[in-house]
């Protein structure tokens, strides 16, 4: 369970940065919000696409691209990758459908 609150926090964390640091569209700002919210629930994702008009996370790809790109930067500030924060980089990019 401490493993999940860690978990948790630093998700919320680095997005919360992420948002503050960037002028995200508001596409982006929205599923950042969902994730802080609802963290990796698809079908929060689905209901936000719906009310942006976008049938597909494909149709936004560069979009979720530079936004994990992004959280990469964040967390190499210190020039190391913890446990946690290298298993919410796997968790964006499954919820983002980004392959490599």
């Amino acid at each position: 369970m401490e493993d999940f609150l860690l978990y948790d926090y630093d998700l919320k964390c680095g997005i919360e940065a992420l948002l503050v640091m960037n002028d995200y569209n508001a596409i982006i700002q929205d599923i950042a919000k969902n994730l802080i919210g609802n963290g990796f629930d698809s079908k929060c994702l689905k209901d936000v696409l719906n009310k942006h008009n976008v049938e597909k996370i494909n149709n936004i790809k560069d979009n979720t691209l530079g936004f994990v790109v992004d959280y990469i930067k964040l967390i190499l500030d210190d020039f190391t990758i913890t446990e946690n924060e290298r298993k919410i980089i796997g968790f964006l990019k499954l919820y983002f459908k980004i392959k490599a």
